[in-house]
């Protein structure tokens, strides 16, 4: 929500779906082959395969609820408590204990806007 008024007008970004009209979304019927969005699926796989990893640690739609009342508190401890689970993520895939594919070659994917 709102990436879009976050985003410089000429930088692209890579997304499942989106409104109409705005030429920054590269959606995935967006490439120049069929090789390229064949590419561009795996690379989304790739990340969701990473999101479900952090969805184990329950760090992306669970409340936080370890903060007490002073909100600048609990935020501070959120982003610690994030921070951990995305160490433990990164770890587990660098030393194997989770499985990861290879990322595929992205030659064939242009982001030149039009």
């Amino acid at each position: 929500m709102g990436l879009g008024t976050l985003l410089p007008q000429n930088e692209p970004v890579e997304c499942d779906a989106g409104p109409g009209g705005d030429l920054r979304l590269m959606t995935p019927n967006v490439g120049t082959s069929s090789t390229a969005r064949k590419e561009k699926s795996i690379s989304r796989a790739r990340q969701e395969t990473v999101f479900s990893r952090l969805k184990q640690f329950n760090v992306l739609d669970t409340h936080f609820h370890h903060g007490g009342f002073n909100n600048e508190a609990m935020m501070s401890k959120h982003q610690i408590c994030f921070d951990a689970v995305l160490v433990i993520t990164q770890l587990k895939l660098m030393l194997g204990v989770d499985t990861f594919f290879k990322s595929p070659e992205m030659d064939g994917v242009s982001y030149t806007m039009p």
